[in-house]
């Protein structure tokens, strides 16, 4: 698998196509989600014992949904090909891109058969942000034991994103199999910092998704997007902001500061500039619950000059 995407560079936005990252957010660190639904199956031949002969390609109707790395990833249907000494496995796969960014879809992943790591390779293409496309991923499978019969192999894999140290998505392709992943949510925000100051800075949207980072499995990442404008800056007077100028503190007193994986960067607000639709992102330890607060600190060109506030956002 090549490497993915950067996940630091995703410009993250809330509009999400699924029921779980309305604003309405909700209370509670995020579960992982049951997608499993009925799997149907079918063979090559006309046989009707369901159970296909030496040779021939047995499909899956999967229809499970997991979230990595920025999307939405459906398994739409898996099919197990016999040539020989090994087996081809397609999978047939539905992506929506849930940030504001085009970016190709996750490939930290491979199959899980009985427990042996496949390398799967998967088709090379880019989404656009907020849009949605159908993909494939193909996999050679060495034909020995139960693993030289499709229908068994089939039973037996499960498409696994990222690594064990990091938050993974397992999407099993066995009809009584679960998948196991942790859909991102809305967090209500709005909140409108600095008024009756020189910069007034507004949280637009945010949301919570777990992190996919290696080493950092229990993690979780805040995505907050915001807007700021300087409402009094004559001249050439500007406001800087550094990512160590925003600080989110949780319940438990422990701070930090917006992570480097934050797509803002730094930026600064004046009266010919203002500042919107940037994205701040904050990482915090579990359980991911509770009111935290986020500081912000911006000092002007005139270092006298400077704009403090603080606000609550519950997660």
């Amino acid at each position: 698998m090549r490497p993915s995407w950067k996940l630091s560079y995703v410009a993250a936005a809330c509009v999400l196509a699924i029921a779980g990252c309305s604003g309405d957010g909700g209370s509670g660190t995020p579960e992982a989600a049951d997608t499993t639904t009925a799997a149907t199956r079918t063979t090559a031949s006309t046989a009707t014992t369901g159970t296909a002969a030496a040779g021939e390609a047995a499909d899956i109707t999967v229809d499970k949904t997991g979230w990595f790395g920025g999307f939405e990833i459906t398994v739409d249907k898996a099919t197990a090909t016999p040539t020989g000494s090994t087996t081809d496995v397609e999978l047939e796969l539905s992506y929506k891109n849930l940030v504001g960014v085009k970016a190709p879809p996750p490939e930290e992943a491979y199959l899980d058969v009985q427990g042996s790591v496949i390398d799967v390779k998967f088709e090379e293409q880019t989404v656009a942000g907020f849009g949605e496309a159908s993909g494939t991923a193909t996999a050679s499978v060495k034909a020995s034991g139960s693993k030289a019969d499709p229908e068994q192999l089939l039973d037996s894999a499960a498409l696994v994103y990222g690594e064990t140290d990091s938050n993974q998505t397992k999407i099993p392709f066995a009809e009584d199999g679960k998948v196991e992943t942790i859909e991102p949510r809305g967090i209500p925000v709005g909140q409108t910092m600095g008024i009756g100051t020189a910069v007034t800075f507004q949280l637009t949207r945010a949301f919570l998704w777990p992190s996919y980072q290696p080493g950092e499995k229990g993690k979780y990442e805040l995505w907050i997007e915001y807007n700021a404008e300087c409402l009094d800056c004559p001249g050439v007077l500007s406001y800087a902001m550094h990512r160590d100028d925003f600080t989110l503190t949780a319940p438990d007193g422990k701070s930090v500061p917006a992570d480097y994986r934050s797509p803002a960067g730094d930026k600064s607000v004046s009266s010919g500039y203002n500042v919107e639709g940037q994205w701040l992102v904050f990482l915090i330890d579990a359980p991911a619950t509770g009111a935290y607060t986020l500081k912000i600190t911006f000092v002007g060109t005139n270092r006298e000059l400077k704009v403090e506030d603080t606000t609550t956002i519950t997660l």
